[in-house]
């Protein structure tokens, strides 16, 4: 809530769907806009036949016809299932579970933007890094994927990145981390920042059984 802290949230679900179709298939299951812009990202919800959730991601737009989705680590293999269901027969659209093979660490909190700047020269700032978009970066020369997103309800971004590269990562982030008390926390505490927020979750305020319109007055 002061500081900043770090997450580590490479149990969820990643996946990368892509395809001259991709576009449209992604835009078929949403409920919401699926981003237009190459760096756009969207929270999105697909439903069911009863207008109930059956699946909350975002969707991230790397270019024309490639998308980066995040979902949750219990979802995996329900949102994978889901989207396999309901491909187009034309072989247009194609779907990769990259879950094994990406890291993703959260950092955030009021001064997550000091201690990225000390690891990269990309430019941060709000004008050129607005919420709710994405990047190419180098964090401490580590290539990542950088959203402007925070499901704790703070300044903060997600830093997707090749599995491999984490421990490099998470050390250098910590390091630069400690004038600005830095710490770990886990979905424990998420989880209650993301209620003082009014964010809502799959599985609690929205479900299957849940319209959009019912988890909001939730």
């Amino acid at each position: 809530r002061e500081r900043v802290g770090v997450l580590d949230l490479s149990s969820f679900a990643t996946f990368e769907v892509s395809g001259a179709g991709a576009a449209a298939f992604l835009d078929r299951l949403s409920a919401n806009r699926v981003p237009a812009k190459a760096g756009g990202v969207a929270l999105v919800h697909m439903l069911n036949e009863f207008g109930g959730i059956e699946c909350e991601m975002t969707i991230t737009r790397l270019s024309g016809d490639r998308f980066y989705l995040l979902s949750g680590a219990t979802a995996r293999v329900r949102d994978l299932d889901w989207m396999r269901r309901h491909l187009p027969d034309d072989g247009g659209v194609a779907i990769e579970d990259v879950t094994e093979a990406r890291g993703t660490l959260v950092v955030t909190g009021p001064q997550s933007r000091e201690v990225l700047a000390a690891l990269t020269d990309a430019d941060l700032s709000n004008e050129g890094f607005p919420w709710m978009s994405a990047r190419e970066i180098a964090v401490a020369g580590v290539a990542v994927l950088a959203l402007r997103v925070s499901y704790a309800g703070e300044l903060g971004w997600e830093l997707h990145h090749d599995i491999d590269d984490q421990p490099a990562l998470y050390d250098a982030v910590m390091e630069a981390g400690k004038a600005h008390g830095i710490v770990d926390f886990g979905m424990r505490a998420l989880d209650s920042m993301r209620l003082e927020k009014g964010y809502r979750a799959l599985g609690t305020e929205m479900t299957t059984e849940t319209t959009p319109f019912e988890a909001e007055r939730a």
